[in-house]
């Protein structure tokens, strides 16, 4: 009866002597040469993915400021009739840059959050989500759609 040697991952993979587990798999040196896999294709995995992550993250980015400007801009002509905006706009200048501020705020922070909340579920999936990860899905799809400062506005306290 043979005896296995006491330390396993010292011996070479390719050795007569490497110990075999179930599935003909020999345990040695922990190399990725040990497995069939060559250190430039790890490289080459790791520059794929880091290139794929700053890609995502720059058209992110691009995206969401042409979104960001646009709402921020024009979404008093999208959520006010013609009427209300004529009479708003008689009032002054600082109701126009009020409706700008809030709207770039709310599609900001929309896209902020939509962020994180896509990057996990790339990274993790959606069945990891939990009741916050839902909550702020809700506050991307309300930034990003621009009914987030709608919303917070209903919600305000009554005097």
């Amino acid at each position: 009866m043979r005896v296995p040697p006491n330390h396993p991952v010292e011996r070479t993979a390719h050795s007569a002597g490497s110990v075999l587990m179930r599935g003909s798999l020999s345990v040695g040196r922990r190399s990725p040469g040990a497995f069939g896999i060559m250190e430039r294709e790890i490289e080459q995995m790791f520059d794929f993915v880091m290139t794929y992550t700053q890609c995502f993250k720059i058209t992110y980015l691009v995206i969401a400021i042409l979104f960001i400007c646009f709402y921020g801009w024009f979404a008093i002509y999208i959520f006010i009739s013609a009427e209300e905006i004529s009479q708003k706009r008689s009032q002054s200048f600082s109701w126009r840059w009020h409706q700008i501020w809030v709207n770039v705020f709310g599609q900001f922070l929309g896209w902020f959050v939509g962020y994180f909340v896509f990057k996990k579920a790339l990274l993790h999936g959606v069945d990891t989500f939990g009741a916050l990860d839902y909550l702020a899905l809700v506050i991307t799809f309300l930034g990003m759609s621009g009914y987030l400062p709608t919303v917070l506005a209903k919600w305000q306290p009554r005097a």
